[in-house]
């Protein structure tokens, strides 16, 4: 394994058949130095953000996820980050584009984006949605009911 010097720096190994691993230091719990170094491999990459972000970037995506959302371009990047690819369209309007593995979490995208949502690609989120959207309001109904 190769340790960091900076804590928000990912760390990395080698499995048994060569490949190279990376961590999160977030999950790392029970941490005890005993002296032992490791030694320090060269990345495949320019360094350990990189590798981290070309290993997140060819990982499987099941879904392809468009949408219109209704407000200005700089408006959900902010709401969005990196998340999500946002092209501006006319008319305070722009094009959010996500590749997920998961449709649940392109719905939470699309609901932290604070914004009117249309044309939905694929329309298996559209259900995703709905269902959410159901749940939501049932809550909503409860809260109200128990004021």
């Amino acid at each position: 394994m190769t340790t960091s010097r900076a804590a928000a720096r990912p760390l990395t190994s080698t499995t048994p058949w060569g490949a190279i691993r990376n961590f999160r230091l977030d999950r790392i719990t029970k941490v005890a130095p005993d002296g032992r170094r490791f030694r320090q491999r060269d990345l495949p990459a320019e360094d350990a953000a990189a590798f981290v972000r070309q290993s997140i970037s060819t990982a499987p995506m099941n879904h392809d996820v468009r949408a219109v959302l209704h407000c200005p371009a700089a408006a959900a990047q902010d709401r969005l980050g990196r998340w999500a690819n946002i092209q501006e369209l006319s008319g305070d309007r722009c094009l959010l584009s996500i590749s997920t593995e998961s449709l649940q979490w392109a719905a939470m995208a699309l609901g932290s984006a604070g914004a009117e949502v249309t044309d939905v690609r694929p329309p298996q989120l559209a259900a995703v949605l709905r269902d959410w959207s159901d749940r939501f309001a049932r809550a909503a109904d409860l809260a109200t009911a128990h004021g």
